[in-house]
């Protein structure tokens, strides 16, 4: 009460006119009962409250967190149905048994030979003497490597002197009893090989010539004596060894014949 008597006297002490205290005095009043009830509201008791908080508390900071998003689950995938429709077996078949064959084969009737029917001759050579002997590989070898090296010996005549090989008959020697054992020429003195017929040169021109070119491929020739009219020579080419006879022609125009032994043609 004494200190609402003093404001409501306060005007009066300030020596204001009479229609300004007549103003202050109700404004006064009314400011007066205006803060007692702000002091007296529960707000003002929350304020305070928040005022009783220490101050050296820090404050802590919460950060939020976003969560990943959970992938979407697939949908499972629905089953094929299963077809309603049934698989049919058919039904086992026993094979039938076959009869057994008969495995020996029918004989031919054009096989069998007709008893009437002569043999067939075998086919002979006129033109070149029999052997007396079946040959053996490396004879067969060395042969072929001596009638090689009197063939290139041709090709370097000229094309009227070549000759051939293996056509030579009685009837064309001088000597013809010296090579064959039949007036036929159709079988050989023992050791004679082949021969070869070298028209339109005689055994003088032909020599020097074979001489040369069968030392110049590495065959060594020597001499080894006469024999059927004309000279014989040692052949020696690496392993293998024959001997030419080298004898003319008895028709005319005069040519050389040079037969292949496989030894020396005097000592068979």
């Amino acid at each position: 009460m004494h200190l609402g008597s003093r404001l409501l006297s306060w005007p009066k002490n300030l020596h204001l006119p009479t229609n300004v205290r007549r103003v202050l005095r109700p404004m006064l009043l009314f400011s007066l009962i205006f803060h007692v009830a702000l002091f007296l509201s529960p707000t003002s008791l929350n304020i305070d409250k928040k005022a009783e908080i220490p101050k050296d508390r820090k404050s802590t900071k919460i950060r939020s967190i976003k969560l990943a998003k959970k992938p979407p689950k697939a949908a499972p995938k629905k089953a094929a149905p299963r077809s309603s429709t049934k698989t049919i077996i058919p039904p086992l078949v026993k094979p039938e048994p076959t009869p057994p064959t008969d495995e020996s084969p029918s004989p031919d009737p054009s096989a069998s030979p007709s008893p009437d029917a002569p043999p067939s001759p075998a086919p002979s050579s006129s033109s070149s003497p029999s052997p007396s002997a079946s040959p053996t590989p490396a004879a067969d070898q060395a042969l072929k490597a001596f009638e090689e090296l009197l063939g290139s010996f041709q090709d370097t005549l000229p094309a009227t002197n070549k000759g051939a090989t293996g056509a030579v008959g009685p009837d064309v020697l001088v000597e013809p009893e010296k090579f064959f054992k039949d007036e036929d020429g159709e079988v050989g003195q023992p050791g004679l090989e082949s021969n070869v017929w070298i028209p339109l040169i005689t055994p003088e021109e032909t020599i020097p010539l074979l001489v040369q070119y069968a030392q110049s491929s590495g065959a060594v020739l020597s001499d080894a004596g006469t024999y059927g009219g004309g000279p014989v020579y040692k052949v020696v080419m690496g392993s293998y060894q024959r001997y030419f006879v080298i004898v003319p022609t008895s028709i005319k125009p005069v040519g050389t014949i040079i037969f292949i032994w496989n030894g020396p043609p005097a000592a068979q």
